[in-house]
């Protein structure tokens, strides 16, 4: 009986133990995930932004290039619809970075919820 009870309690602690290790793993992946979503939305937004400017520039300074294509390259695109297109970019980029700012802010303040939970058990 002994011997069942210990290999039942050997198998449990094994399961625990790569639970821990699951979750520890996740946790990382989740840090990665946000890193990323924080690097693309600070990416978007920054450049996002520059275009949108430089539309906004070229719309007070010559309005009657905003006919235009934007390049020899891409005929079908007009600069006022890439102005437009480079303003809800930037949206998307800001919206992306604050949400991974605020999903870090989350998981530090569930970190200090957690270690403070413990030294007072």
């Amino acid at each position: 009986m002994l011997g069942g009870s210990s290999q039942v309690s050997g198998s449990i602690d094994k399961f625990y133990n790569g639970v821990c290790l699951n979750h520890r793993n996740m946790k990382v992946a989740l840090g990665r995930k946000v890193l990323v979503i924080k690097v693309v939305g600070e990416m978007l937004f920054l450049f996002g932004l520059l275009a949108w400017g430089n539309g906004v520039l070229i719309q007070f300074t010559y309005p009657m290039v905003l006919a235009m294509p934007v390049s020899h390259l891409i005929l079908w695109m007009r600069t006022d619809t890439f102005t437009i297109l480079s303003f809800l970019v930037s949206a998307l980029g800001f919206f992306m970075w604050r949400l991974s700012a605020e999903l870090i802010k989350f998981e530090k303040d569930q970190a200090s919820d957690k270690s403070s939970g413990a030294s007072n058990t």
